[in-house]
């Protein structure tokens, strides 16, 4: 189990998980092993927006389908370098801002799955070597190189 007490500081204690809200379908049906962090993250904070600045994907959108749904217009963008799951290899659309930033996790060689984002307002792609926990907590921290996020007030209730 991944330790979330850096993000807790800043968003709380996670409500406990029901049981019944796992990725073993979604695993199942896409033929993959989604990373535990990714896993541990969305189970105790996704479905949620945060402080109405950061959608979280999680079980709940998953099993509706919504990134899945959001696959074929993403894919089609010339500024998206990598196909999205379901497709074979693709990354794992996480999350997104009000903005329309997107959040993705790329598999990487060595196994790691690591955030990167596609920030509308600059047409940029931006690799970060960090996993959803590290980069989340950075990024709320504002120890992560986002500017591109909106500037938090000091207020991360969750939504």
């Amino acid at each position: 189990m991944t330790d979330l007490s850096s993000i807790a500081a800043f968003l709380g204690q996670p409500a406990p998980a029901d049981a019944l809200d796992s990725y073993d379908e979604l695993e199942r049906k896409w033929g993959l092993r989604l990373p535990e962090d990714f896993k541990d993250l969305t189970l105790a904070y996704g479905d949620q927006s945060i402080a109405g600045y950061l959608t979280i994907f999680g079980p709940e959108l998953y099993r509706d389908g919504h990134p899945e749904s959001m696959r074929d217009s993403l894919e089609q963008s010339r500024y998206i370098p990598h196909p999205i799951l379901p497709s074979d290899g693709g990354m794992l659309h996480w999350g997104h801002t009000p903005y329309s930033d997107q959040l993705f996790l790329v598999p990487r060689p060595d196994g790691r799955w690591t955030v990167s984002a596609w920030v509308l307002s600059h047409a940029e792609w931006i690799d970060y070597e960090l996993t959803c926990v590290e980069w989340l907590r950075g990024a709320l921290a504002e120890e992560v190189a986002a500017e591109w996020l909106p500037a938090w007030d000091g207020n991360f209730d969750l939504e």
